[in-house]
């Protein structure tokens, strides 16, 4: 399959229980959904749709699970929650909707420039997606986000590393920031929360891994549901 026109960052199955649809973020600012059942006897095939809203590139994207709900992170600082079922537009659209003048861009480069539009609520005129969360820097690095585990929060989180050295947590109900755990030194790329146990794992370049529970600490913990919320 090909169909952006920059680097592709990220890539997710979309349904856990079907390894047919799948979604990939790149660098051209756009997300595609691609079905290998439409893939011809050469072994290709065309985007099945595409969600337009970031108006940066793509450093990575976590599916729910469900094949309904996809979460995108991206270098224009924002995480995004998209609804499949209507969220979709053509590819031909989605080129042109990126191409509207209209769309904030800036020239920089995120490996080693501030993001020149901190501060301000960037918005693509043609978003489509349903939340979006803000809060954390995106630099220097493919920084990934990911919703909560389904068995001890029901997914009802969307957690983040950032370059600011934080692992930050809203809530897709209220939209809400809800936790800032704060220990590492510099920026952290990725972080993972156990599936079946209140516990979340993150990794920095100051070289630690550091293990986050629910226990009260005021250095900053993982709170148990219902517990202490971010500054």
């Amino acid at each position: 399959a090909a169909g952006h026109s920059d680097d592709v960052n990220a890539v997710a199955y979309l349904n856990n229980g079907d390894g047919n649809v799948f979604a990939s973020g790149s660098d051209d600012g756009i997300i595609k959904v691609w079905d290998r059942r439409t893939m011809d006897a050469r072994g290709r095939c065309r985007a099945a749709g595409a969600l337009v809203g970031h108006t940066e590139g793509l450093t990575h994207v976590d599916a729910r699970g469900d094949g309904r709900y996809l979460l995108s992170n991206s270098k224009d600082q924002s995480i995004k929650l998209w609804d499949l079922r209507n969220g979709l537009v053509s590819e031909r659209d989605a080129s042109a909707q990126s191409a509207d003048p209209g769309v904030p861009m800036f020239r920089w480069d995120y490996r080693w420039m501030e993001y020149p539009g901190r501060g301000v609520a960037v918005k693509h005129p043609h978003d489509k997606s349903i939340a979006t969360f803000r809060g954390h820097s995106v630099h220097q690095t493919l920084i990934r986000a990911y919703f909560s585990p389904a068995h001890t929060t029901g997914q009802r989180y969307v957690y983040a590393g950032s370059s600011d050295g934080a692992v930050r947590v809203w809530d897709i109900v209220t939209g809400e920031l809800v936790w800032k755990l704060d220990h590492h030194q510099v920026l952290v790329r990725d972080c993972s929360w156990h599936p079946f146990q209140p516990s979340l794992t993150s990794v920095s370049w100051d070289g630690s891994a550091v293990e986050w529970g629910p226990q009260p600490n005021p250095s900053g913990c993982l709170p148990s549901i219902g517990g202490d919320a971010a500054d």
